[in-house]
């Protein structure tokens, strides 16, 4: 039986406006403190951190690759999340426990930092643009690089948030640990599938507890040099977080095999033409008939519905994401598309926030993302349904 805690070690706190942002460091508060000092003399506590040592081996390697690229990047990992760590192994070990430390698989964290120069190398090269080439061929270029920007942040996921995941509950298995404290995004995810767990790797989950800060977003504004958690004794797994893992997953997915769900869809597109990878959305319809155009849409945030009118040459919908089954990040509120048809697609603009992007989707079961905006981009060159104003 093992007790879990699901925590926020590390925060990004931002201004008001959004334009400046930095680490801040998290303190976990005296209720979670105390619930750990008080567990039974010797508990064995395992932590989502290194052991000395091999954090040591860790940052050397970032700093030596770091050092052979000539990248612009921090050699080390946040110092905020180290102080967090910190005081928890200080506590637990006052309270006479053993401290058992997850990360133990050194290769993982070398692939990891691999991942992070090859991810900072396509953010430098993007940030460098700056060509005289002809509208269509800068267009594409902007739209390879932002893509190939993208592309390396997931393999940085793939690695830090999927694979990772798995050697942590490796660790929890083989060491036979009485309490583990792992980030949010790893306990949401187990809690909730603490039944699977149990029968496939046989961990039982004894009860869920977590220590997280307040609110989506602290702002710089206020000046708080350290921000404290809340504990919750018994804690119930937030829905849109638990989704997170399918998120990461579908954005994989996509720019793996170009597919969102691995179905067939009745359309293809995009709702980001620059970077149309993570904007790539699957529509299924399942009216489409008097007028009426209804169905679901599923894209990497997640599953919404849509209804509204369709016919020969132009469409409207009100796409809404389900709560149930969609990303934290995903829009909470109805999403208006206005589009034109021509030969089998559609290009429009989606408003949302009061403001206006435009879309693109073609009626096929599977689509290049990439060919999908040029797609668009020779749609509005052509001028074959004009570039009105739909809003």
């Amino acid at each position: 039986m093992v007790k879990l805690y699901g925590v926020v070690h590390g925060l990004q706190l931002s201004d008001v406006l959004g334009l400046e942002s930095r680490q801040v460091l998290v303190a976990p508060s005296l209720d979670f403190l105390y619930d750990l000092s008080q567990m039974k003399t010797g508990a064995r506590i395992g932590v989502e951190w290194f052991e000395p040592s091999l954090n040591n081996r860790i940052e050397a390697h970032l700093e030596d690759l770091i050092c052979k690229t000539n990248i612009n990047a921090p050699a080390h990992y946040a110092e905020e999340n180290k102080e967090y760590w910190e005081e928890i192994v200080y506590v637990c070990r006052q309270a006479g426990h053993s401290i058992v430390f997850l990360e133990e698989n050194e290769e993982v964290w070398q692939r990891c930092n691999q991942a992070i120069i090859e991810y900072q190398t396509c953010r430098e090269r993007l940030h460098a643009l700056d060509t005289e080439e002809c509208p269509r061929n800068q267009f594409k270029l902007t739209m390879q690089l932002k893509e190939d920007v993208h592309k390396a942040q997931l393999r940085v996921r793939k690695v830090h948030e999927l694979e990772r995941d798995e050697l942590l509950l490796n660790a929890i298995s083989s060491i036979k640990v009485d309490a583990a404290i792992v980030g949010l995004a790893h306990s949401e995810h187990w809690y909730a599938r603490k039944d699977v767990i149990k029968s496939i790797r046989g961990i039982e989950f004894e009860s869920y507890a977590t220590d997280i800060v307040d609110g989506a977003r602290s702002h710089l504004s206020m000046g708080m040099p350290k921000v404290t958690s809340r504990f919750t004794k018994e804690a119930v797994p937030n829905e849109q977080y638990t989704f997170e893992r399918e998120s990461v997953e579908r954005a994989i997915r996509i720019v793996e095999s170009q597919s969102v769900t691995g179905r067939k869809p009745n359309f293809v597109g995009t709702w980001d033409l620059t970077n149309p990878s993570k904007g790539l959305f699957e529509v299924f319809v399942e009216k489409n008939q008097d007028g009426r155009f209804r169905g679901t849409i599923e894209d990497y945030l997640g599953t919404a519905t849509f209804d509204g009118e369709k016919t020969a040459t132009e469409l409207t919908f009100k796409k809404c994401y389900n709560l149930h089954r969609s990303s934290k990040d995903a829009v909470k509120e109805p999403i208006l598309y206005k589009g034109r048809i021509s030969n089998g697609e559609c290009e429009g603009v989606f408003n949302v926030y009061g403001l206006s992007e435009p879309f693109y989707m073609t009626e096929t079961s599977k689509a290049d993302p990439t060919h999908l905006s040029l797609s668009w981009f020779d749609m509005q060159q052509d001028n074959r349904t004009g570039q009105h104003r739909l809003f």
